[in-house]
């Protein structure tokens, strides 16, 4: 991790995953005098994804805590790793102590059931023996001095193997009577989440950083879970039976339902019955119960990329065995949520579990003052709450704007556009379309949004409706479209889709081929 010049490589020979990327690049291991290091650990939700800084919790951190405890010097590290789970959690911790950190704030849990993360609790031996020889001194050496594949990755990481058992285990659909995933699975995940937060809070503490782990949030309203196991005795024509009823909408099948009671009981252990359950709920205004049901389906989930009640238990568990300060933010979100009761997709969640640029600032806002409630880094009566600026205010001073991230956002989807190009209707595609409408959504005159609603409509062959967004880019930025006029000159490819599309470049502008455009695609 140290250089010869006295920084921390970030990351360093072996990082905490293959791909790994982090914030920052390097930092000095040695703090100036009179600073307090605070080093922020977990997954994507620390990194900030899908935004730019400054628009993560550790920005917001970085900028209040000076507000609040004048005459203090603060300097707040950034380690978060999109797709980093607990076990690559630990492994980093277990590297920090030249950094001499003073306060460690650690998220992590969603990613214990990830794809890349399967392999673990499938086949957990298999896993030690590669983790030990990751770990060796002499593959260490190896990839130092330039032999071999280095100290990651590489045939025999087991990343085929993982793999394919996804593919398999994707083969069974939505609706299944066998688990997706075996219980001895889920118990050895547990395990492992709870022996890797061990690990952490250890490595943190002899290290010389107080502690503070924070319970995960995720979206519960507006993500159905993606996978339901149906009870063993269900026919196939229950099952076929449920399934139509479930493509209905929530309010039309509580409605229809002449012993919902009787209903639910039957089908209590299926997360999509409770989702729908749940959402019926909100839609009645019935908040406790939507809560119950939508957590229920969470839980429930046959394959949970959100935290679940149980896994974070060991969170608790963690705190009775070690001297750490866990934080809840839940309670603040729900408080937050306004007269719906359960925040999600609508300003507070950009998707299933990464925080909206307002969900990153009430998790700062909640961290400062469970701080200042356990008199860390001062005496809670020294915390300044009341004088501190607006938040406005504070945004500004920080360089964070809703025009910047929604550039960021809108040209994260273009790049997965591009990546999705011979697909218009792949995965990649329709997130990349949600990363335009979101980007539009924070600043109406985004010039990258509307140059991204063009691209996605001349995929599918829709020159018109393509025509009409690139008007609108254009007129927001006169430079927006440079990249598609100097893709279509130097790429054949990108000449014949636009062609198909009945769109052409004269003169340094899109404009229809002679003729206009063809109508749009009846294959959308």
């Amino acid at each position: 991790m140290a250089s010869a010049d006295g920084s921390a490589l970030v990351p360093g020979p072996d990082p905490p995953h293959a791909g790994a990327h982090f914030r920052i690049e390097r930092l000095p291991l040695a703090k100036e005098p009179g600073v307090t290091r605070v080093v922020c650990l977990g997954d994507s939700t620390v990194h900030g994804h899908p935004f730019d800084p400054p628009a993560p919790f550790a920005d917001w951190l970085a900028a209040r805590l000076p507000l609040l405890l004048p005459g203090r010097r603060f300097e707040v590290v950034n380690l978060g790793v999109n797709g980093m789970d607990s076990e690559a959690v630990a492994d980093l911790a277990e590297e920090l102590a030249p950094l001499a950190p003073d306060l460690a704030i650690v998220y992590v849990g969603h990613n214990e059931f990830l794809d890349q993360h399967l392999g673990k609790s499938v086949r957990p031996s298999s896993h030690a023996l590669q983790r030990a020889l990751r770990h060796s001194w002499f593959l260490r050496w190896l990839a130092q001095h330039g032999g071999g594949g280095g100290a990651t990755g590489g045939a025999g990481d087991g990343g085929d193997r993982d793999r394919e058992l996804v593919a398999q285990l994707r083969q069974r659909g939505a609706l299944d009577a066998t688990p997706l995933l075996a219980p001895e699975w889920i118990e050895r995940t547990h395990a492992r989440y709870h022996a890797s937060l061990q690990r952490t809070a250890r490595a943190l503490r002899d290290a010389g950083a107080r502690t503070l782990f924070c319970r995960p949030l995720c979206d519960l309203a507006d993500t159905p879970p993606q996978r339901s196991t149906l009870p063993a005795d269900c026919s196939e024509a229950e099952r076929a039976a449920l399934a139509e009823q479930l493509r209905s909408a929530p309010e039309a099948l509580v409605a229809a339902l002449p012993d919902r009671a009787a209903w639910r009981a039957r089908w209590s252990t299926v997360a999509a019955v409770r989702y729908a359950l749940g959402r019926a709920a909100l839609l009645r205004g019935d908040t406790d119960e939507a809560r119950r049901e939508l957590e229920a389906a969470r839980d429930l989930d046959g394959h949970p990329v959100r935290a679940t009640a149980a896994l974070l238990a060991e969170l608790d568990r963690l705190v009775a065995e070690e001297p750490l300060l866990l934080v809840d933010p839940w309670p603040a979100l729900f408080a937050a949520a306004g007269p719906r009761g359960v925040a999600g997709q609508d300003g507070w969640f950009v998707d299933y579990v990464h925080p909206d640029l307002r969900g990153h600032e009430l998790l700062a806002d909640v961290l400062l003052h469970a701080l200042a409630d356990a008199g860390w880094l001062a005496p809670r009566p020294e915390w300044s709450f009341t004088d501190e600026p607006p938040r406005d205010e504070t945004a500004r001073r920080m360089g964070l704007t809703l025009a910047a991230q929604a550039t960021s956002l809108a040209r994260r989807g273009l790049f997965a556009l591009g990546q999705a190009y011979l697909d218009p209707e792949s995965e990649l595609a329709k997130g990349a379309a949600d990363s335009f409408e979101r980007a539009l959504r924070l600043d109406p005159d985004c010039a990258q949004g509307y140059a991204g609603r063009g691209a996605l409509a001349l995929l599918r062959g829709d020159g018109a409706t393509a025509l009409a967004a690139f008007r609108e880019a254009e007129r927001r930025d006169a430079r927006a479209l440079d990249s598609f006029v100097e893709g279509h000159a130097s790429n054949a490819t990108i000449r014949e889709l636009f062609a198909r599309a009945g769109v052409t470049v004269r003169d340094g502008r899109l404009v229809p081929v002679e003729g206009g455009p063809p109508p749009p695609s009846s294959q959308r």
